[in-house]
């Protein structure tokens, strides 16, 4: 049976071995880059959320090192990079990511989620794109549960009424 790489991160952490703990965020490149590219949907700016994700994770080892979930706290890493990342650049989304709908609505939906400001962005990437619980994306925007549900509803209008146009 393999171990899941959030497993083996917790182990890693534990064991406090540098090497380690350097070879598994190597290792959660593809997965970190999956979710900047969710929330950004531009493949230049999710390559720079991950690399930032990274530097900073490496430069808090003792705060990932004392973190009850890792793979969590790498989340609230990416989202906080996306986010700030997707507030310095102008609204021109691109159609990045495979999907199994129509590709023209696939296009739609990314053009209509690069005009809503980026916490929008960030908070309809991790409920549909990475179908997260209301407790998860609570932790990876650092907000209770009760503020994610009233913000993935506000969220969700303001899509609607950009769809609309």
């Amino acid at each position: 049976m393999q171990i899941s790489l959030a497993a083996r991160l917790n182990q890693a952490i534990a064991m406090r071995t540098r090497a380690e703990v350097d070879a598994l965020l190597r290792d959660s490149r593809p997965w970190l880059y999956r979710l900047a590219l969710a929330i950004t949907a531009r493949t230049e700016i999710a390559e720079d959320v991950v690399q930032e994700a990274l530097v900073r994770a490496a430069r808090s080892r003792d705060k990932l090192a004392s973190a009850a979930e890792p793979r969590a706290w790498l989340r609230t890493v990416v989202v906080r990079c996306a986010i700030t990342a997707l507030a310095k650049v102008p609204a021109e989304p691109q159609a990045d990511r495979p999907c199994d709908a129509d590709p023209t609505e696939a296009l739609a939906v990314r053009h209509t989620l690069g005009r809503l400001n980026p916490a929008d962005q960030a908070i309809l990437a991790l409920a549909h794109f990475e179908e997260l619980s209301y407790a998860e994306i609570g932790q990876a925007l650092d907000i209770p549960v009760g503020t994610v549900a009233s913000r993935l509803h506000a969220a969700r209008e303001a899509f609607r009424k950009e769809w609309r146009k």
